[in-house]
């Protein structure tokens, strides 16, 4: 396993009480041509947002890059939760639209494209290396997770200038020319997230039985101090 991702998993863990180490479960409804419900019952919460987006790569085959994740917080408002556009020099978040609302992207694309097709100056913030946990605390807030697809949104024979419009604001890793995986790249990632979860597991294994050993150690002191003082009184 890379050192690197288990010195990062060891900074993110830190002096926290043990009970936060374990698996939550989180649901993300899939928009596709049927909308339906994806579980991960075993996420750790001091896991990354990317970690998260290869989560949903082992389960759906869905590269990271091609996944975009957003909560909804108003009937007109998506939020991306792994990054935000702002105004240069600015840090409030653009807000986008449904990206099924074919309607309502069009009329957002003058936000991110001019009319010869060249992309706006706006600034992107990623939040990839934010744990799930202060994901949730500072955006998600317990709200639903979304998920849509590139190939589901990608329209054939697009041009630049529409792609930048309709497509970039919601893969900003992606371009109109270089839209493919690099499935070599992707699968090095992936073995390093299934190798980080098996140490994980270990980890938290570990640190449960080191808890429950020193429950009965306190207890058994507990125990011997209590004969002592009833032998005192004797």
């Amino acid at each position: 396993m890379d050192i690197e991702k288990i010195m990062e998993i060891i900074s993110n863990v830190g002096s926290r009480p043990l009970a936060s180490l374990g698996p939550i479960s989180i649901e993300i409804e899939v928009h596709r041509k049927e909308t339906t419900t994806l579980t991960l019952s075993n996420f750790y919460p001091f896991l990354t947002v990317a970690d998260l987006k290869l989560a949903i790569y082992k389960e759906l085959k869905v590269a990271p890059d091609h996944q975009f994740l957003c909560i909804q917080p108003a009937a007109s408002i998506i939020r991306p939760v792994d990054y935000f556009w702002s105004l240069p020099g600015l840090k409030k978040e653009i807000p986008l639209v449904n990206p099924l609302d074919s309607k309502k992207v069009t009329t957002q694309a003058v936000q991110f494209v001019d009319e010869n097709g060249t992309r706006r100056l706006l600034s992107y913030t990623g939040r990839q290396r934010l744990t799930y946990e202060e994901l949730n605390t500072t955006v998600v807030k317990d709200r639903k997770l979304h998920l849509f697809i590139y190939e589901d949104l990608k329209q054939p024979d697009l041009s630049e200038r529409a792609w930048n419009g309709l497509l970039y604001p919601y893969f900003p890793n992606l371009t109109h020319e270089k839209d493919a995986v690099d499935q070599k790249a992707l699968d090095l990632r992936s073995r390093l997230y299934e190798q980080s979860e098996v140490f994980i597991q270990r980890l938290d294994s570990l640190l449960s039985d080191l808890e429950l050993n020193t429950r009965l150690f306190r207890s058994a002191q507990v125990a011997v101090t209590v004969d002592k003082r009833r032998g005192r009184t004797c």
